[in-house]
């Protein structure tokens, strides 16, 4: 991302395993919410960036520069992402047809269907759009509403753009999780592509 960020052979394995990035020196990273406050550790939102390698402005472009950057200079890279508690930082992101497209916006929608207690939203390999998206649900089993891949696609139409339309949908138990209990994506997108029999794009 940006080329701000950077990534050692030497760092731990669970970094290493994560994609998880560290910033370079003199870039500032943080991670807010929806009213640009800064969120805990372990918890997604925008990545945010300030130093001197974030550009000053928009070539004659004020109002652009003014919804890209705050006040304080930070640089809302409109990018999700979440940071550990050493600092290190990952994207949380698919990418499809050279676009990067944020899977918490799907995720947010998915999770105001009534039959679903979980979801996470991947991207796997694709020939075509080098990713493509895949829902993985993970069902309410207290709501007897039964539920299928075309249902949860209409479901999402005109909720989402076309971009975001999840091609796959898979139903399962449980999402694989990292030591502290969190989700861990890149299993996850390892496993879905197992299940739909996917070889990654070369």
């Amino acid at each position: 991302m940006l080329g701000i960020h950077l990534s050692h052979p030497l760092d731990p394995a669970y970094v290493l395993d994560s994609a998880a990035v560290y910033p370079t020196g003199g870039i500032e990273v943080k991670i807010v919410n929806e009213k640009g406050e800064t969120v805990p550790i372990d918890t997604r939102g925008e990545i945010c960036i300030r130093g001197y390698a974030v550009f000053k402005y928009y070539w004659m472009d004020e109002k652009l520069t003014k919804d890209a950057k705050d006040e304080n200079g930070w640089w809302h890279t409109r990018d999700l992402g979440i940071m550990d508690d050493k600092g290190y930082f990952r994207d949380l992101i698919v990418i499809k047809e050279a676009i990067n497209v944020a899977p918490l916006e799907l995720e947010a929608v998915l999770y105001e269907h009534e039959a679903e207690a979980d979801a996470l939203v991947v991207g796997v390999p694709d020939e075509r759009s080098f990713e493509e998206v895949c829902a993985c649900i993970k069902l309410n089993k207290e709501n007897p509403v039964t539920v299928n891949g075309d249902d949860i696609r209409e479901y999402c139409e005109g909720k989402v753009s076309t971009l975001l339309m999840p091609k796959y949908v898979l139903f399962v138990d449980k999402f694989p999780t990292t030591d502290t209990g969190k989700f861990h994506r890149r299993r996850m997108v390892e496993e879905a592509s197992r299940l739909l029999k996917l070889k990654p794009v070369t």
